[in-house]
């Protein structure tokens, strides 16, 4: 009988797709995304070479403790965590199975009180998706959101999908993981960790906290979306049509030329 060869999990973490550093020589430089512009001043080498590492591909945590250790000595990495800390809200988490992408939580406003916890998910606790999770076409992503959250889940490999269809129903994750011969229970509680972490599962307060319980999926959507706070889209007048359609004129035209005498 052959035996099936589970997969290498790992956790890797990089900077949100639309972070850059540029740097302005002798340990100084800028951190700038669509939000922001941080500058900073008296970057050791290695945290130079860890900030440039988040930037492109990431790197597991032990792989950047490595990282600024070679640059700086061991001791440094007690900044590597400082630093990480004060980033939270722009540190994205990917889920890798045989270094591919399984999903990853992008964190969508900074700063904001989103902070990734790696424990958010425990082993033998039932979860099944929130009933305000949803999932959608993003340019050529798939992506997962919910108006609870502060952050979005990009869904990389189409077992992702299998894994969300499971949640319709509470598993804990050694149930989740018999979705695929590939996939153990530490697989399948990496990816459960990486929605907890977004919000996308069921929070008993959905249905017990009165100031919850009573908003329907699509109120509390139009609601989150139609104001800052919890997201970086644009709303209002945005004119994000401006160059494509006419636009309408200022006065209505007639109906017809031809006024039916009453």
């Amino acid at each position: 009988m052959a035996v099936q060869t589970r997969i290498q999990t790992e956790l890797k973490l990089s900077f949100r797709p639309d972070i850059r550093f540029t740097s302005e020589g002798e340990g100084t430089g800028r951190l700038q995304g669509e939000q922001f512009d941080l500058p900073f001043r008296k970057l050791s080498a290695g945290l130079q070479a860890v900030i440039a590492q988040m930037c492109g591909p990431g790197a597991t945590e032990a792989e950047l403790k490595d990282l600024i250790s070679q640059h700086d000595g061991p001791m440094a990495t007690m900044f590597l965590y400082q630093y990480l800390s004060r980033l939270a809200a722009i540190v994205c988490h990917t889920v890798t199975l045989a270094g591919q992408p399984l999903a990853t939580v992008v964190p969508l406003l900074f700063p904001s009180p989103y902070r990734f916890q790696a424990d958010a998910a425990a082993a033998q606790a039932h979860y099944r998706l929130s009933r305000f999770a949803y999932q959608r076409r993003d340019g050529e992503m798939t992506i997962l959101e919910s108006p609870r959250g502060y952050a979005k889940v990009i869904l990389h490999d189409e077992l992702a999908g299998r894994l969300l269809h499971g949640l319709t129903a509470p598993l804990t994750a050694a149930e989740l993981a018999e979705a695929d011969e590939r996939l153990d229970e530490t697989a399948a509680l990496a990816f459960l960790n990486l929605l907890h972490n977004g919000a996308m599962l069921e929070d008993p307060a959905e249905s017990e906290d009165p100031a919850l319980a009573q908003w329907d999926f699509h109120d509390l959507l139009f609601h989150s979306r139609s104001r800052l706070g919890r997201h970086n889209y644009p709303y209002g007048g945005t004119g994000r049509s401006q160059g494509i359609f006419e636009p309408l004129p200022a006065v209505k035209p007639a109906a017809t030329a031809q006024p039916i005498p009453l």
